[in-house]
């Protein structure tokens, strides 16, 4: 997130420094990461992504441990999950105003 962050940041005091209205391709282009920059920081989040992936030995203790362990390891067991009642009322979309809530005063 941080290269993103200061990639667009550097784009923005250029386009400021242009007194440009809008962010356009032109002035982000330049501070642009290499493609070997790319490459590598792909390699490393797929390396950071193999680091958390868990054993399957390992995913049925952990489950043991927390009292799960009649889960399966792919997916959650709806025996397990609390049940939650749902809204008799249905609301309607945001903003539209609902009249039959209104006091009408005759004059």
């Amino acid at each position: 997130m941080g290269i993103l962050k200061d990639w667009l940041t550097q784009a923005y005091r250029k386009a400021l420094d242009e007194s440009a209205s809008t962010l356009r391709e032109h002035h982000w282009q330049s501070y642009a990461p290499s493609v070997a920059k790319c490459l590598q920081i792909a390699a490393e989040a797929i390396e950071g992504e193999k680091a958390f992936q868990f054993e399957s030995g390992e995913m049925s203790l952990l489950r043991q441990k927390l009292g799960l362990s009649k889960a399966s390891s792919s997916g959650v067991n709806s025996d397990t999950l609390p049940v939650v009642a749902s809204s008799k009322k249905t609301k309607g979309r945001p903003g539209v105003r609902q009249p039959n809530r209104d006091v009408i005063r005759e004059p």
